[in-house]
């Protein structure tokens, strides 16, 4: 029995269940008592596992097909309806073998592709499922409509041939833009307020640097804006001249000149 994954069905777009069938063969018992047990018990398990799914379904017993009054059960669930039989040998490697198989079905479930909607048969799955494809599109439109703004707005900064941003400073530097920014607000450069990086009254007003605007729609559809702080070529130096005096265009000019 230690090789045997029970079969576990995914129901509901990713709820795992068991039928109590093959539950109650895994335990070697009567479907009818695995039934009783969890009428019998079926308040405190719902309390804290939530719903129990009873069906009505066509299964093969000795007698032929016929209609089952049966229950899916979640992993929750079914273990909590394990832990009421006494332990035995077989039932403490049914509960390993029930571990194991929703393990295996989470896997399985977190490497396949989500079924569209229209290939679902059962007409509450597929509203279901279409319910949130549309809401997965919906988040994606507003996230897309949020952050393209601000993709066109890094792009200009970056391509302006009159400013430059933290981030490619700090990279010319071997470091961080958080690193670069908390070293110019220790060296008295610049200070935040309002999760904006402001120049102090010492470099302020000295072409150094200069706040962009950009504009770009909220997630609600309202219109935000958003100020940031990028640098000029000056500004560049001045960071330069701090930080890695080596690195100022005016060093670099008399490294080439003396090459």
């Amino acid at each position: 029995m230690s090789n045997i994954i029970l079969p576990i069905n995914t129901i509901e777009g990713s709820l795992q269940v068991v039928n109590t069938i093959d539950f109650a063969e895994g335990l070697g018992i009567q479907h009818a008592s695995i039934i009783k047990t969890i009428r019998e018990y079926l308040p405190a398990i719902e309390k804290d596992f939530g719903r129990v799914r009873f069906q009505i379904g066509p299964f093969e017993t000795a007698g032929g097909v016929q209609q089952v009054n049966y229950a899916l059960l979640t992993e929750d669930q079914s273990l909590f309806v394990g832990s009421l039989s006494r332990n035995s040998e077989r039932v403490v490697e049914f509960k390993s073998v029930l571990v194991r198989s929703f393990a295996e079905a989470r896997r399985r479930l977190s490497n396949s592709t989500p079924t569209p909607s229209y290939q679902i048969d059962d007409p509450i799955q597929r509203a279901e499922a279409w319910i949130r494809e549309q809401k997965e599109k919906q988040a994606l439109v507003f996230e897309n409509a949020e952050l393209k703004p601000k993709a066109d707005y890094a792009t200009k900064v970056l391509d302006s041939s009159n400013t430059l941003i933290t981030t490619n400073i700090a990279q010319e530097l071997g470091m961080s833009a958080i690193a670069l920014n908390r070293l110019l607000q220790e060296k008295g450069v610049q200070y935040k307020r309002g999760g904006m990086w402001n120049l102090t009254a010492k470099y302020n007003g000295k072409g150094y640097a200069k706040l962009a605007t950009f504009h770009h729609p909220g997630r609600d559809g309202s219109s935000r804006t958003e100020h940031s702080l990028v640098w000029t070529e000056a500004g560049r130096e001045l960071i330069h001249s701090l930080l890695n005096p080596a690195m100022t265009p005016a060093a670099q000019s008399v490294q080439l000149a003396t090459a």
